[in-house]
Parts: structure tokens; C-alpha cells; sequence
């Protein structure tokens, strides 16, 4: 059973508005196109994702029609079968099967169910795996297709629910950076892909010089989590292998930090200056970019905490997280990046061990632990995951 037709305009509109504005699963003209033409009442793999976009707008919905506090989208969200009978067997399903596993676990970490969320997103993966996706390149032999980029899009959101999934409840990754070769998402709006009324017919998948491209937080993004990537495969295996020490390496994890902070700072550098942080002028984009950079400063020093320069990035880390999100959280009422809440709670943790020890403290670090409690409070009624977080 799908929305009315003014509830459904709605909540794509807010999909598209202010959680596609960060993953980029959707390409929103051929989204709307094919809700108008109401292609998800023919095919159920479409209708299927049009319900899990139903469920994670009504988060941010007043209508009372979807529901009210966590169980807001749930009578959509339970209409879903992320397994069906005959499921992948369709080349042309391919897309909107594959989408429909990111967009679920979404829905399921916003209810406090990490698990299925880490089955979703691992069944996701080992789907695209089997179909090439984390292989998947434009080629000489035929055109780059929309249908080949959202492939590639929807697998990069895999691989970002799989980091953080996998780091906020202690799994161990299903994805390796090492075995997979897709590219980044290409840096072209929405407005200006193949087929499109402002797209150059004669340069396919080019974005104006100038404008600013949307897409490029996300990528920034991506590039930021593959450095993660190297710390959570290296610094926090659960055995270390004593073949290191065999080949000369016995401060091998001291020696990967330092090559992680310079990748941070280079990474750093690179940003363009429409992405980097400015607290008097924040942006959506650059306030998701620096709040991640400083948890992954937190989560490659956190095993070193004993040592002054390593508790001292993470104090100082933790602060700057701190106020990037109560910037952030003032400026925006719609925080659609549920992995901030994990951020703020760690952030927190730090802090609050940094109170304890005393020898770092400042009076601020009891305020900001306050604000953070206070955004997830603030978002506990939409987000349960955020209430979860704040009585840790």
C-alpha cells in the first residue's frame, strides 16, 4: 500500500531534499519521472524502493498519516521483502534490488537494529559483488549509462554503512578496499546528466566549470573513509600477525599512524574551498566533512590514549566535533546523517575521560559533552538510535 498521491509528493520531495543531498542513490529528475508515471504500481522491484524512500522521509514528516515518533514509516518499511522468490533474476531489476538493501539498513539503524542493518548491507555487497559492480568502469567498448552510475553509487553507500556499521557495533567488515576497483561517483549534478534539459549533448557527464558540483562532499567523503579503511584493517585487527615483527617491523601500528595523519592532512589540503569547515558560514557538506575527519582522528589515536600526543589529538579532535555539530545542528533542524550520532557519542566518551584525568581539561569539555547530549536528545523522537547513544 503505497502513500496518497499528495503524501507521496511529499515525501520525495523531502527524500530528495535532504537525504539524497548526502548519498546520492537517487537520481531525482528520473526518480520523480517514474513516480509520476506510476511505474511503482507495475513493478514491484520499483515499488519496493519507492516504499523504503516513503519510510526514511517520513522521519522528517508531520503528517500525521505515516505514523508517529520511531514508528514513523514503519507501515511502509514492513511491506518490503529485501528477499523475494524469483529476486535477481531480472537484469532490468538489477538497480532497484541493489538499492533497495542500503536504503532498508538505513531505516533499520535509525531503529536501533544494528544487526539487520549489518545483514542488509552485507547481503547488498555479496549482491553487487556477484554482478561486478565493485568492478564496474566507464569503457571504450559502449557509453557510460545512467543506469551504470547509480550501479556505482549505490555500491559506494554500501561500502559506507559497511565502515561504519562495522565500526559502531565491532563487526568486521564485509568490503576491503583492497578488492575492489570501482571508480567515484562522477562529479555531475543531477541536472546535468545525459538526457537532461541543461545536459551538453556534446560533452556526456560534464559538469559546468564554475558551478560548484553537489556530488563532490560525497566523493570527499568516500576518499576521507578510505583512510579509514587502512585503520580499521590494520590498527584494530583482532590478532596481529607475527610475521611483522619477522620482517623487521615491531612499532609497525605507531608507524601506521603517523602515515594515517599525513594521509588526513594531504586529504586535508586537497579539499576545495567550498568544502572546508567555516563556522561563521557553515554548509551541510563541510559540516558532515570535518566532523568525520575528526572521529577518524579519534578512532586512530583511541588505541594509543596513554601516550600524551595521541590523547592530546583525541581531546582536541573531540572538541572540534563537538562544536562542528552543534553548529551544524543549530543551522539545520533535518540531521539525515544518522552516523553523526556516533560521532557525538564518542566524541563525548573522549572528552569525559579526558575530565577524569585531568591533566588535559578545560571547563568547556562538560559544556560540550551537554550539547551533544542535547542534540541527541533532540533527535531521539525522530532518531532512536540517538536515544540509544545518549543513555550509553
Amino acid at each position: 500500500m503505497f502513500p496518497a498521491a499528495d503524501l507521496l509528493d511529499d515525501l520525495v520531495k523531502i527524500f530528495l531534499r535532504y537525504f539524497n543531498q548526502h548519498f546520492h542513490i537517487l537520481h531525482g529528475p528520473t526518480f520523480v519521472r517514474q513516480v509520476a508515471a506510476g511505474l511503482h504500481h507495475t513493478t514491484p522491484a520499483f515499488g519496493s524502493v519507492v516504499l523504503a524512500v516513503c519510510a526514511l522521509a517520513s522521519r522528517y514528516s508531520d503528517d500525521p498519516r505515516v505514523g508517529e515518533g520511531h514508528h514513523k514509516g514503519w507501515n511502509y518499511y514492513t511491506q518490503i521483502k529485501a528477499i523475494h522468490l524469483g529476486q535477481y533474476l531480472d537484469p532490468a531489476n538489477l538497480l532497484w534490488d541493489l538499492q533497495l538493501f542500503p536504503l532498508m539498513g538505513l531505516y533499520a539503524y535509525s531503529l536501533t537494529l544494528p544487526d539487520q542493518c549489518f545483514l542488509l548491507t552485507a547481503m547488498g555487497i555479496r549482491l553487487a559483488q556477484a554482478r561486478s559492480i565493485h568492478r564496474l568502469k566507464p569503457s571504450d567498448d559502449k557509453p557510460w549509462t545512467a543506469n551504470d552510475e547509480l550501479l556505482k553509487r549505490t555500491w559506494w553507500l554500501l561500502v559506507v554503512l559497511d565502515t561504519y556499521v562495522s565500526s559502531f557495533g565491532g563487526h568486521r567488515r564485509v568490503t576491503d578496499y583492497e578488492e575492489f576497483d570501482a571508480e567515484y561517483p562522477l562529479e555531475v549534478d543531477d541536472e546535468f546528466w545525459p538526457g537532461e534539459p541543461l545536459a551538453d549533448p556534446e560533452r556526456p557527464w560534464h559538469q559546468p566549470k564554475r558551478t560548484n558540483c553537489r556530488v563532490s562532499g560525497w566523493v570527499y567523503h568516500l576518499k576521507l573513509l578510505s583512510i579509514y579503511s587502512f585503520a580499521q584493517t590494520t590498527i584494530y585487527t583482532i590478532r596481529r600477525s607475527p610475521y611483522w615483527d619477522c620482517i623487521g617491523c615491531p612499532d609497525w601500528d605507531r608507524n601506521i599512524v603517523v602515515e594515517l595523519d599525513s594521509a588526513l592532512n594531504a586529504w586535508l589540503d586537497s579539499l576545495p574551498d567550498f568544502l572546508r569547515w567555516d563556522p561563521h558560514s557553515p554548509t551541510a557538506d563541510a559540516a558532515m566533512l570535518q566532523s568525520t575527519l575528526h572521529f577518524i582522528q579519534i578512532q586512530i589515536h583511541r588505541p594509543f590514549l596513554r601516550e600524551f600526543a595521541s590523547n592530546a589529538i583525541c581531546v582536541t579532535a573531540a572538541r572540534s566535533c563537538s562544536h562542528v555539530l552543534a553548529a551544524y545542528s543549530k543551522g539545520w533542524p533535518f540531521l539525515t546523517m544518522p552516523m553523526a550520532f556516533g560521532w557525538a557519542l564518542y566524541s563525548s566518551i573522549i572528552l569525559l575521560l579526558n575530565v577524569k584525568d585531568g591533566k588535559l581539561a578545560s571547563p568547556r569539555d562538560l559544556e560540550d559533552v551537554a550539547e551533544n547530549m542535547e542534540m541527541l536528545s533532540r533527535h531521539e523522537g525522530v532518531w532512536q538510535v540517538a536515544g540509544r547513544y545518549q543513555y550509553v
